[in-house]
């Protein structure tokens, strides 16, 4: 079992071969040219054909985020194993644009970071465009039913920017509604107060963070927009019945021993640069892509499956 352990998106494209992958309980066939996009805390297991090549870039949202100057919570719905014949001249631009900024990445030619970043930016604008997917917050509007124009405006800002600081009385403002007027519309249409919804949704982007990685109780906490530890564990307690702490402790050694069963069907070794940058060649020859190349800091790992273990080359940024 592979997971998420930091705040990235990983996009996988497979040059050649088969995988059997399976995200988040749901497991797909892909085969060569298929693409798919794992979100941040998610769990996924790779099981390949022998001599399968895997390309894998990592995108890190602290990054996108200081960049744009505001907090950017992606959620793509992108896996070309389930794509209608519609969408493929889309997933077709978004595996040339992945391929030529990996090309970038591995040349390094003069100039290659401004390269990079041009087709860093050109993908993000590719899965912004044409991939938006449902998040959870999406799925508690749809559940809750909800067809204000005014309160689904105020639902799809909560889900965005669940992490700022977030009040009624600012809303209230934007609309030119008073505050009494505001809060007896947000209960009657969602079914709870403003302060209950936008604790559940931060709640429900915690426990990931909470499960799958080290991070201390305070930082999950500052991460997911609670204003204090203290605020974080009283919410935590009254929706599940048990602190934060108590609830890692319990679902994590759950969450463990699936992870230690899957690992032990999983082996990795280092390969050399080289043969990343002759398969992306010969990739690009096979789908008859022109050499205007020159790929982003993120980690790039290419990924082999031999006949008895995985494969993996990781190569990080230049200083």
């Amino acid at each position: 079992m592979n997971k998420q352990a930091l705040d990235e998106l990983i996009i996988l494209l497979i040059l050649r071969g088969r995988v059997h992958i399976q995200i988040s309980g749901k497991t797909y066939q892909l085969k060569a040219d298929d693409v798919v996009m794992i979100h941040p805390y998610e769990n996924f297991t790779l099981r390949s054909d022998n001599g399968t090549f895997i390309l894998k870039l990592m995108i890190t949202r602290a990054g996108v985020e200081q960049y744009l100057k505001c907090p950017w919570n992606p959620r793509f719905s992108c896996n070309s194993a389930i794509a209608n014949e519609g969408e493929q001249d889309t997933y077709r631009m978004l595996r040339e644009t992945l391929t030529y900024l990996m090309l970038a990445y591995y040349r390094q030619h003069e100039g290659f970071p401004f390269e990079m970043g041009k087709y860093l930016f050109k993908l993000l604008s590719i899965l912004t465009t044409h991939f938006q997917g449902e998040d959870q917050g999406e799925s508690m509007i749809q559940a809750n039913g909800v067809h204000n124009k005014r309160i689904l405006r105020i639902l799809h800002v909560i889900d965005q920017d669940y992490r700022s600081p977030l009040s009624l009385e600012q809303f209230a403002r934007q609309e030119y509604i008073s505050l009494y007027h505001l809060s007896r519309q947000f209960k009657k249409n969602v079914g709870m107060t403003f302060t209950q919804y936008v604790n559940e949704v931060r709640l429900k982007k915690a426990v990931p963070e909470l499960l799958h990685t080290e991070h201390p109780i305070l930082k999950i906490a500052m991460n997911n927009g609670f204003a204090n530890v203290k605020t974080f564990n009283k919410c935590f307690k009254d929706h599940y019945g048990m602190t934060p702490s108590e609830f890692r402790s319990e679902r994590g050694k759950e969450v463990s021993a699936q992870e230690s069963l899957q690992a032990a069907h999983s082996s990795y070794e280092v390969i050399n640069p080289s043969a990343a940058l002759e398969e992306l060649s010969k990739y690009m020859v096979k789908k008859d892509l022109n050499d205007h190349s020159n790929v982003i800091r993120k980690k790039v790992e290419l990924m082999v499956e031999t006949e008895h273990s995985t494969v993996l080359y990781k190569l990080n940024e230049r200083k």
